[in-house]
């Protein structure tokens, strides 16, 4: 029930401009008249309707998958196929509109008489379809049920005035009394499963909080305006083909937003600074320095590790949670054939090992040119509350700030994009320090990184940028 509700909210924008013509339009109809100038003119009225009307249903249609999974959050990203068909029944009201306003201009009852007949059976029909097909939540979705629901608000409104006035006496009556302690805040209300009762049917989705949509609504926009206003770098990409491959990959269109870049709005970068201590000073860092503290409490400390002598280890961490981030595992993260052939090239990994020796948390770190890039960052589930996934951050962070050459390269530190982050993992980054920024990608041959021949295990990596996982 919750995937309706969500659907039939999205879909009311559209209702309001259907709901606006129905109150607007007819006047001006009658006020014309029936002569053959007031037709002309009503036909072309009737032109503009549907064509506004159409405009805001197509606009929502085709923005539905981003919107609802932005606004109301990834696990209600199933309403999408509810909201077409609401949408859809917002067309047919508009037509409906169209068609039997001339029928009521010249007082053609009969046609009117048919086509209210009409409805109703469609409506019956409708509901019999959909609640065979989806049960009581289709049912309700209906235009029979919509018109069930309608009487039955008329019906509340009637009885929640009687209880006004009731308790309007009662609290007359109760002046006298003196003071009462107060109840305490009213619980937020639900909308969805938990509210009308653990069905099977209404389980498909979590119940919405009224107040929780509200911060919801408020952090996407705080986020959206900070993305918005970052500051602008530009950031020099160069290496081999794996830095080419990360290049095409941050330069191609946004698969969603075709207008943009992939990775140029939001981008979340730290700059290495001078020393280490630089990097933890501050009050903002202040939570980043509690945590490297309990982890290390609790036995945690860094290292370089090979990932063919890890490779269960890493199955381990990979498989201690069924999805990360409100997504699934994706295979190539549980499949012991897939996990060797990704780390097959890979000399080290950073790493994060507890009191016994065991890999608990793993980074797969690239560097390209002026950046260096977390592409693969992982922890066991099991182990998070104890905080080594902030050690293992900021001990990498500590490895280049500590290893750069004299000419300060590279310069920043690459955590993919607060945009489409979770509200959890955009905490998780910017309690590391990472910031949004805006930033132009230029590909530099002049600027190659260290040769890995005889250098620093940590100078490996791949390319595989597309998204970053954080457990």
């Amino acid at each position: 029930m919750a995937l309706f509700t969500v659907a039939l909210r999205f879909a009311s924008v559209a209702g309001i401009v259907v709901t606006g013509f129905q109150l607007a339009w007819p006047p001006r109809a009658f006020a014309l008249g029936t002569s053959d100038a007031a037709r002309r003119r009503l036909a072309i009225d009737a032109q503009w309707v549907v064509a506004i009307v159409g405009s805001a249903v197509l606009t929502l249609a085709v923005a539905s998958p981003d919107v609802v999974v932005f606004v109301a959050g990834p696990a209600y990203g199933q309403a999408v196929p509810a909201l077409g068909f609401s949408l859809t029944f917002i067309l047919a009201e508009a037509l409906f509109l169209v068609a039997s306003l001339p029928s009521a201009v010249a007082k053609a009852t009969r046609d009117l008489a048919i086509a209210t007949g009409a409805s109703v059976v469609v409506a019956l029909v409708g509901n019999l379809v959909l609640s065979r097909a989806w049960g009581r939540p289709g049912a309700r979705s209906s235009p029979a049920g919509a018109a069930r629901r309608l009487v039955a608000h008329r019906h509340r409104v009637r009885g929640d005035r009687n209880r006004h006035r009731r308790h309007a006496g009662r609290r007359r009556a109760a002046r006298d009394q003196g003071p009462r302690r107060h109840p305490g805040p009213r619980p937020h209300r639900l909308v969805g499963a938990v509210a009308r009762g653990p069905r099977p049917d209404q389980a498909v989705a979590p119940p919405i909080a009224v107040r929780g949509t509200r911060d919801r609504l408020r952090e996407r926009w705080e986020r959206s305006s900070a993305v918005l206003r970052a500051p602008r770098v530009r950031i020099a990409m160069s290496g081999e083909e794996e830095a080419r491959a990360a290049f095409r990959s941050f330069t191609a269109r946004h698969p969603r937003f075709k207008v943009t870049g992939a990775k140029r709005w939001g981008v979340a970068l730290v700059p290495l600074p001078a020393t280490f201590d630089e990097y933890l000073a501050g009050p903002s860092k202040e939570y980043l320095r509690r945590q490297r503290r309990r982890a290390e409490k609790a036995g945690y400390r860094y290292a370089v590790v090979t990932p063919r002598d890890r490779l269960p280890e890493i199955l381990a961490i990979n498989r201690s949670a069924p999805s990360r981030q409100g997504r699934a595992m994706a295979t190539s993260y549980v499949d012991p054939t897939r996990v060797a052939e990704t780390f097959a090239a890979r000399p080290s990994l950073h790493g994060i090992l507890d009191a016994q020796g065991t890999l608990r948390a793993y980074a797969d770190v690239s560097r390209f040119g002026d950046v260096i890039v977390f592409s693969r960052i992982l922890g066991h589930a099991d182990d998070l509350e104890h905080g080594p996934m902030y050690l293992l951050v900021s001990e990498v962070i500590r490895s280049w700030v500590e290893r750069r050459g004299a000419n300060a390269s590279p310069a920043w530190a690459m955590y993919d994009t607060f945009w489409g982050a979770s509200s959890g993992l955009a905490y998780f980054k910017e309690r590391c320090g990472f910031r949004p920024y805006t930033v132009e990608w230029v590909w530099s041959d002049d600027a190659p990184p260290p040769a890995r021949a005889g250098g620093s295990p940590l100078d490996g990596g791949g390319a595989r940028t597309a998204g970053s996982t954080d457990g």
